[in-house]
């Protein structure tokens, strides 16, 4: 009986999870509207503008494996907050009128709306990353953390943007006229993309075939 009590602690010490976090670089806006931890640590938190969400809105990303914790505490009363959209089935738990916390064992990206679609908290969740592309490979555009501003960048045939975790890329993204190779230009992240017009999180780069990592704009993520 004494081994057989055991089993179920042997087993949950083998599933373990690894968060992997990405502090913001330097001059970035981070917000005092929002605080985040998983599995106690910290995540930074964003502070942006778009078009959409009536202005303003915050965001946070990081990556994961196994069963996560995540506590979001508020400047404002979450009381209401409602987490959107419900297909990725995280688990709410209301701690007080201005702390909540998420639980989630599957990549995800959604919205924590404490007041509608006024100033959210947009999540990322995503998946452990296994096979980043390289820095110094010339089939790859890579920019490694800190902020950027490379103005317009132009994708040639099978070549890969790739944002590092921690990287803030400000500028356009192009693929060039000429197109004979058949494998796709595309993008591929874990940092932050900042284009003209569309607010600090940007679609951008999803446009590109064969994107990759987290999906960075959510007008709406219904």
């Amino acid at each position: 009986m004494i081994w057989l009590g055991l089993v179920p602690l042997l087993f949950s010490s083998l599933v373990r999870a690894d968060v992997t976090t990405y502090p913001a670089p330097a001059g970035e806006a981070i917000t005092g509207d929002y605080a985040v931890t998983v599995n106690g640590k910290p995540v930074d938190v964003y502070a942006a503008q778009s078009e959409f969400f009536g202005g303003d809105y915050s965001f946070a990303t990081f990556d994961f494996s196994g069963k996560v914790v995540i506590r979001v505490t508020s400047s404002q009363s979450l009381a209401q907050a409602q987490v959107q959209p419900s297909r990725f089935e995280l688990r709410l738990e209301r701690n007080s009128d201005r702390e909540i916390t998420l639980t989630a064992e599957a990549p995800f990206r959604i919205s924590v709306e404490r007041d509608g679609r006024k100033k959210p908290l947009l999540l990322f969740g995503n998946a452990a990353e296994t096979d980043a592309p390289r820095p110094g490979d010339p089939n790859v555009v890579y920019f490694a953390p800190g902020v950027h501003r490379p103005g317009k960048i132009t994708l040639t045939d099978g070549q890969t943007l790739y944002l590092a975790g921690g990287a803030v890329v400000k500028g356009c993204v192009r693929q060039g006229q000429e197109h004979h190779d058949p494998r796709p230009r595309r993008a591929w992240r874990r940092g932050v993309a900042s284009f003209p017009g569309a607010g600090t999180i940007s679609a951008g780069l999803s446009g590109l075939p064969g994107s990759y990592g987290p999906q960075l704009l959510l007008p709406h993520p219904g």
